[in-house]
């Protein structure tokens, strides 16, 4: 007598699993890093303009690193090194509360940029692709999901936290949510590969007599040598800087114009909601609608969010925004993966991702501290908003043109 076959796939278990994983490094360890600009530099002296590289050298070293990360997998086990990451990432804000000069953040931004790749979008899209055939749009942003939910709760909270016991208490706190949410799914749910469970990539069936369409595509070589391949990294590049400009600098900025850190958070909140739609809105036109669309509305918002803040002053300008920025913010995570896929194919697909995230580290670097030295050169952000929406307008150009060009010359 053989076993019930699962009602549910276990993909789906990896898949919410990868929420509250993503939700507990992108969510809590990166996006409250927002929090902190205004209580340190006040407290410790700093210039916004030096205590943002902090988001620049962690990306610096990402982006070194990450072009590794598909051999380490290779060698010692995806999940080993997951969890060697997470192990190390969630003591670095334990240690960011016992630092007291510029430094000492530096060393810890370093570390975090090294380690957190385990973690994060490269890491996780490597898994989706693993268990998922079809489906992976949505996949992939529900997957994405837990930076945006866990976000939505992180940030007001550890704000309040920061308010009433201070901002070493508030980093304090992070490293025990992020544990909390990261180990237990990581250790008992995860597995890195189908065959591990006795079973298939999910949707693989449909595709039975397409195996060499499945693992069709171009080597991260050959993909080097595309138009496209540049057009997409450097419109990824735009899109990052944007949304990195725009999330490390925007409570500062709120509070500058003079909203309460309340209400500022709570639009952080909004913004981070409506990136959880985003992400499977985004999953879902990929999927139905296909790439030119998902690209060109992915360029679009980018355009539109820093363009709103020039504004934020008029009457409901912070809850448009909030709408705007919150679908922005989902395309540094869903618009990647998808896009990588449907130009590039899965014959490669480990090593083209993680090519291709350079790009947004690299934009992810550069655009917290741009913002942050227009501050203090100006004592405003307004230049730094328009310097954004003129990149995000670049980059639907390249999002759009590289999909395009993608479709017409795919050979495989």
């Amino acid at each position: 007598m053989t076993g019930a076959k699962p009602k549910l796939f276990y993909g789906w278990y990896v898949v919410f699993s990868c929420t509250l994983i993503i939700g507990g490094s992108v969510g809590l360890l990166w996006n409250c890093t927002g929090v902190f600009v205004k209580p340190v530099t006040v407290a410790l002296g700093f210039s916004r303009g030096a205590f943002t590289l902090y988001t620049t050298l962690s990306c610096v070293s990402s982006t070194i690193l990450m072009p590794f990360y598909g051999s380490l997998f290779r060698k010692f086990g995806q999940k080993r090194i997951m969890l060697f990451c997470a192990a190390v990432c969630c003591l670095l804000p334990l240690m960011l509360s016992f630092s007291g000069v510029l430094w000492q953040f530096y060393f810890v931004a370093l570390v975090q940029g090294s380690f957190i790749i385990g973690l994060d979008v490269m890491s996780l899209g490597t898994l989706i692709n693993n268990w998922f055939r079809s489906r992976k749009g949505l996949a992939t942003g529900i997957a994405y999901l837990g930076s945006s939910l866990i976000g939505m709760v992180a940030v007001p909270a550890v704000t309040r936290i920061v308010e009433k016991l201070g901002w070493q208490w508030g980093y304090r706190s992070m490293s025990l949510m992020a544990a909390v949410l990261i180990f237990p799914v990581l250790i008992f749910v995860i597995k890195e590969r189908p065959e591990d469970k006795g079973l298939r990539r999910y949707g693989e069936e449909e595709f039975e007599n397409l195996e060499a369409a499945a693992a069709g595509g171009l080597t991260r070589a050959e993909a080097l040598k595309t138009p496209m391949f540049w057009l997409l990294g450097f419109g990824l590049f735009l899109s990052a800087l944007v949304t990195s400009g725009i999330a490390t600098n925007f409570l500062a900025f709120m509070s500058d114009t003079g909203y309460s850190t309340v209400f500022a958070s709570g639009i952080v909140s909004g913004y981070m909601a409506f990136m959880c739609m985003g992400k499977l809105g985004f999953g879902t036109i990929f999927d139905k609608l296909g790439a030119s669309l998902g690209a060109l509305l992915a360029g679009l918002v980018n355009f539109l969010a820093p363009f709103v803040l020039v504004f934020i002053g008029l009457s409901g300008m912070p809850y448009v925004f909030a709408v705007a920025f919150g679908l922005a913010y989902a395309t540094s995570t869903v618009p990647p993966a998808m896009l990588t896929s449907a130009i590039f194919g899965n014959k490669d697909f480990t090593s083209v991702y993680g090519t291709i995230l350079m790009f947004v580290t690299v934009g992810s670097a550069i655009g917290a501290p741009l913002c942050g030295f227009i501050f203090d050169f100006t004592q405003s952000y307004h230049a730094a908003w328009l310097v954004l929406a003129v990149c995000g307008a670049a980059a639907t150009f390249f999002f759009f043109t590289a999909t395009r060009l993608g479709e017409r010359r795919k050979t495989w």
